[in-house]
């Protein structure tokens, strides 16, 4: 299950963002902040030595570079989303995206399933736990704003626990089984920059949502 999460490492992901927000909860402090995850192909007239540069200015954590196939992957705070719609529309020939929140805990294996156990019967949840390897939580939240896949991994040793929001939108209506919910659906194509601000607009709404929900369970009474 590791192994879906591209993004995943503290690092790559911005987790030092000036924007991360610290969130008071049940007695302890929960760090978070969104951003937009990009996969991006630059267009042939386009250096992307001048890409890079521009996207630092913006904050940008750049998590790879690949000069051979000009492929740009990276995530910038969401408060930026209209400078990457430009810097879309001028330096992409392709393009995907998709919006999540990055929540770092402390909570350990034993309160994970603590959390499962309370929320089971409010969100559609599985709980899962490989041979060899820590238990982790995936599900699907349902908001009037569009769905947000929920992944939460438990703190180890030296490592901060997280909490994955990804907005799905639509998708995720009929979900079955726990190994479809994977980081891939929640990418999208930029179609145009009208499109774009609204799907922000919902995804920002509904990871809002999201958040609430888990932390009022986290803090809610056994």
């Amino acid at each position: 299950m590791e192994g879906l999460n591209k993004f995943t490492d503290e690092e790559k992901v911005g987790c030092r963002n000036k924007d991360e927000d610290v969130i008071p909860v049940g007695g302890f402090l929960m760090k978070q902040h969104t951003v937009i995850s990009t996969i991006l192909s630059v267009k042939p007239d386009k250096l992307i030595v001048k890409a890079v540069k521009k996207l630092r200015d913006f904050e940008a954590t750049i998590i790879e570079v690949d000069e051979e196939n000009r492929v740009l992957k990276f995530a910038l705070p969401l408060k930026y989303y209209p400078f990457l719609a430009e810097f879309i529309e001028e330096y992409a020939s392709t393009v995907e995206y998709q919006v999540l929140t990055i929540i770092f805990h402390d909570l350990s294996a034993a309160k994970l399933k603590e959390f499962y156990n309370r929320a089971k019967d409010i969100l559609k949840l599985w709980i899962i736990s490989p041979p060899q390897s820590y238990v982790r939580i995936l599900g699907v939240i349902k908001t009037t704003h569009g769905n947000v896949m929920l992944e939460m991994y438990p703190r180890r040793t030296r490592r901060k626990g997280t909490i994955y929001l990804r907005y799905l939108g639509r998708k995720g209506d009929i979900i079955d089984s726990y190994t479809v919910l994977t980081q891939v659906v929640a990418f999208r194509q930029f179609q145009n920059r009208q499109t774009f601000y609204n799907e922000i607009d919902k995804a920002s709404k509904a990871l809002k949502i999201a958040e609430v929900i888990i932390r009022n369970i986290l803090r809610s009474k056994s």
